[in-house]
């Protein structure tokens, strides 16, 4: 099978093109579930060392056949790093994908309080939620619309909305970083007999979403689904 055709582009940290990267001499990125994806490129030396910053974003674009160039594992990429390496006249940037933020988001609200600690005695009334809405629960007060602090809010981060697809669960999480929290969190869900992924991907506007999968990553379309997708051999009459 063929590998395809890569179109790779710059842009600065709101979207806006600087440049095509399709001169690459190396490229090599990878996802994992519930962790933060790598992405490393090699270029010819040809731009300023104040040219590529930190966060500017990488749009990795692939096309097979005929098919159109559609943006790679539902993600850009931020820049991390950058280094210019004289003595081979290249450059390589290395870059991290979207679960990045829950790297740089801590949840920043002191313990014994229902901010930080999802448990029965601070949400009261014997109350519990099931995990997959704990971690959309947690996102939401410590970078989306919730959060105390409106300096911590990430604008162009949309949260999906409660699913319900776990057991319940309890955490106390006072300055953990999230994605530590989510990690907890989705083992925890795996002891209870429901596996968690968790992604941040780009969506149609250019803005990033934060969903929670359960059992599988992405959209059921099988048999027992309520759209499942059948491909067979079409008869012909």
């Amino acid at each position: 099978m063929s590998p395809g055709k890569y179109e790779v582009s710059l842009t600065n940290s709101l979207g806006n093109p600087i440049d095509s990267l399709n001169d690459f001499r190396r490229l090599q990125y990878a996802r994992a579930f519930n962790q933060v994806g790598n992405l490393s490129i090699v270029i010819p030396d040809r731009f300023a060392p104040t040219d590529i910053r930190r966060d500017h974003r990488i749009y990795v674009h692939r096309s097979v056949g005929n098919q159109l160039p559609a943006l790679d594992t539902n993600t850009f990429w931020l820049v991390s790093s950058v280094t210019h390496r004289p003595d081979t006249n290249d450059m390589l940037i290395k870059a991290k994908d979207m679960l990045w933020i829950l790297n740089r988001r801590i949840v920043g609200y002191t313990a014994q309080t229902p901010y930080a600690d999802k448990t029965q005695v601070e949400l009261g009334n014997g109350n519990q939620l099931p995990i997959d809405d704990l971690m959309k629960a947690y996102l939401r007060e410590n970078a989306g619309s919730l959060v105390l602090t409106a300096s911590r809010e990430i604008g162009i981060l949309t949260i999906a909305a409660d699913r319900s697809l776990a057991p319940v669960g309890e955490k106390q999480a006072s300055y953990q970083q999230l994605i530590a929290v989510f990690q907890d969190l989705a083992s925890m869900s795996a002891q209870k007999g429901v596996p968690l992924y968790f992604d941040v991907r780009t969506n149609a506007s250019g803005g990033i979403y934060f969903e929670v999968f359960a059992d599988y990553l992405g959209t059921n379309r099988g048999s027992d689904s309520i759209n499942p997708l059948i491909i067979g051999v079409r008869l012909l009459a």
